[in-house]
């Protein structure tokens, strides 16, 4: 008791015995972690600590894990015996309190803190664009309660838009697409300087450190329902039909090279109210197309970027300039009908990388739903002819192995039937696929074939061409 009063009185708050100064804390937070920071001092009884005005979140972040997993170990090493001593703590704490320096470095107004912060941080953590933007944007500061109050009320709120569950890069993958809107020739390294550049040329050297964050986020806030539309599937207050489109391009997982390009259309439309809301939305569905198409035939998404940097400078949003500039790519591939043609007939589409194949059989299923009647809902991709050929199949095997993995052999199936239909023959299996009332591909499959053969198959490609070409025109 008496070391923590010890500690208390000398290390953690100031002792003077100036009223204004009694008890307040030697160390300060960060503003964000401002109010975890109060709530762990509260914990301090002797004395009790003069705490300032609570900012930001009050528990759960890191520093509140990192104190209460640093009290429950000195607990539970207090409690099992010799592991901790009260010499030990003693000489733990002297080395922290006298042995460990912190240093304070003020920068000049021709300093960039992020390269200070970079050069001297080159073993540690490497500060995300996201995090320069938002340092950046308070950069201008000396007051924290005026840093505070926009903080609070225009910063956080943004950002918190972009939390998503299982995803931490939401908001850092932003920055990026979102410098490209405004200088297509930047790149990773640059875009923050180059964003500064921009910002900076919207207030003067008079305006206060309100004007300039302000500026910073609400630039910042004119492309996100976009970007969170592709990225996460959120939706924003769009048109309907270009909502609709914008969740396609989310559900196709389309690269995000193409984000920039997207959101400069998007943001044209509506903010600026240059291009119409109809064209936007032909624009999206070519760019659609082109992705589709490339994904069957297997071309890398690589190079992309460069696509996406030109193509608001060449077409304007402009559908027919559009075609034609991704069409007359020398380096990126536009795959014709006849190609994709042959594509959706023997491309092994279930072995395509993420969730494409899932996202095919899903457009295909909608298309046979109404929109109002379509349900979202989980699937597994089955193969109808199985992976392994039972006693009840009299398949050759060139044919199974020509038809195995091609999209006519494909059908969506909720995870329980798809499991206990395995690799059954046709004549067991159509009966349970008969039951399967989620999809009526399933349903559409089982009832028009008495066999599951060859002809089927390719009676069921011919299908799935013509609703293909339909679905994926390479037109506007």
């Amino acid at each position: 008791m008496q070391t923590s009063k010890h500690l208390h009185k000398n290390f953690l708050l100031v002792s003077d015995d100036f009223e204004e100064e009694s008890h307040r804390p030697r160390l300060n937070s960060a503003l964000s972690d401002l109010g975890q920071f109060n709530n762990i001092l509260r914990e301090l009884k002797y004395p009790p600590p003069s705490i300032s005005a609570d900012y930001g979140d009050f528990g759960g972040g890191q520093l509140t894990e990192a104190y209460e997993y640093i009290a429950e170990q000195l607990e539970v090493r207090w409690k099992n015996g010799p592991t901790l001593k009260l010499d030990y703590i003693k000489e733990l704490a002297n080395k922290v309190l006298n042995q460990l320096k912190l240093v304070s470095i003020t920068l000049g107004t021709e300093n960039n803190p992020n390269e200070i912060f970079e050069n001297l941080n080159f073993s540690g953590q490497k500060l995300q664009n996201s995090d320069r933007v938002r340092n950046l944007a308070f950069s201008q500061f000396n007051d924290p309660e005026a840093m505070a109050q926009i903080y609070n009320s225009g910063w956080q709120p943004f950002e918190k838009k972009f939390d998503a569950e299982e995803r931490s890069d939401t908001f850092p993958g932003y920055i990026f697409p979102f410098s490209l809107v405004h200088n297509p020739g930047t790149n990773q390294a640059r875009c923050v300087e180059d964003l500064r550049e921009h910002w900076e040329s919207q207030v003067t050297s008079t305006d206060p450190p309100t004007k300039f964050a302000s500026t910073v986020i609400k630039d910042l806030s004119k492309c996100a329902p976009t970007y969170l539309a592709l990225r996460t599937g959120k939706e924003g207050n769009f048109p309907v039909e270009l909502g609709q489109q914008l969740l396609v391009l989310n559900r196709l997982r389309m690269p995000q090279s193409m984000y920039s390009y997207v959101m400069k259309l998007v943001l044209e439309s509506q903010s600026e109210k240059s291009i119409p809301s109809a064209s936007v939305v032909s624009c999206l569905k070519l760019l659609e197309t082109y992705v589709v198409r490339r994904m069957f035939h297997g071309i890398e998404s690589g190079g992309l970027l460069a696509v996406a940097r030109g193509l608001w400078a060449s077409t304007g949003g402009d559908p027919e300039k559009m075609l034609d500039a991704l069409d007359s790519n020398p380096t990126q591939e536009f795959p014709e009908d006849e190609v994709f043609e042959k594509d959706i007939r023997s491309a092994h589409l279930y072995e395509k990388r993420g969730e494409f194949p899932g996202f095919v059989l899903d457009e295909y299923e909608r298309g046979l739903e109404s929109s109002e009647g379509y349900v979202d809902r989980a699937f597994t991709v089955d193969h109808i002819m199985p992976q392994t050929l039972g006693t009840g199949w009299a398949i050759d095997s060139d044919v199974h192995e020509k038809w195995l993995h091609t999209w006519a052999n494909l059908t969506p199936l909720t995870k329980a039937p798809n499991s206990t239909k395995s690799n059954q023959s046709w004549e067991a299996a159509v009966d349970l696929l008969k039951t399967e009332q989620s999809f009526k591909t399933t349903l559409k499959i089982a009832h028009e074939n008495a066999h599951w053969d060859e002809s089927s198959l390719e009676r069921r490609a011919n299908e799935l061409v013509d609703w293909g070409l339909k679905r994926w025109p390479k037109s506007v």
